[in-house]
């Protein structure tokens, strides 16, 4: 441990107690991501110089299905990379409430990364590579950071209030 989490005082409680259920937590990310993607269609499509191009190409329709499906494959991996944090990490180690904004953002993190595995292959496909990895990794940090910390904050004061903190 650091030596700030060292010296900070107050209870901690396991990363065990503090998370959401797996899978209602897991179909948030997805749900809330995938939203994500497709309203940025347009925000894409409509002010990058790459976005306009490739709906001259290939039209309105062609363009938002393909972008459809990038959108549910980028958002699985998501889940997936979600998922898979979830079953490597046992959750025994403990936070204090000031340090569980770490573990959101570090399981944000491990989504976002589910997000690229996934999604990397039909990106590479797309005219502006650097734009796709880019929004790939925002709309993974964030959006699944804003279905994750309010879970695990209201985790951490429930597992509190039960009777899980240690001092």
């Amino acid at each position: 441990m650091s030596r700030s989490s060292q010296a900070a005082p107050g209870p901690r409680v396991a990363a065990w107690y503090i998370r959401s259920p797996l899978a209602r937590t897991t179909v948030s990310i997805i749900a809330l991501t995938f939203t994500a993607w497709v309203v940025s269609f347009f925000l894409i499509v409509y002010t990058t110089e790459s976005g306009a191009a490739s709906l001259e190409a290939r039209g309105f329709g062609p363009l938002l299905l393909s972008w459809l499906a990038l959108s549910a494959v980028v958002s699985g991996g998501y889940g997936l990379g979600y998922l898979v944090l979830r079953n490597l990490a046992d959750g025994q180690r403990m936070y204090r409430r000031q340090e569980v904004v770490k573990l959101a953002l570090a399981e944000s993190i491990a989504s976002m990364c589910g997000g690229f595995a996934i999604g990397f292959l039909p990106m590479i496909m797309m005219a502006d590579l650097f734009l796709m990895l880019a929004w790939t990794f925002a709309v993974g940090i964030l959006f699944s950071f804003a279905v994750i910390m309010p879970r695990y904050a209201q985790g951490w004061q429930r597992a509190l209030d039960e009777g899980y903190g240690h001092e």
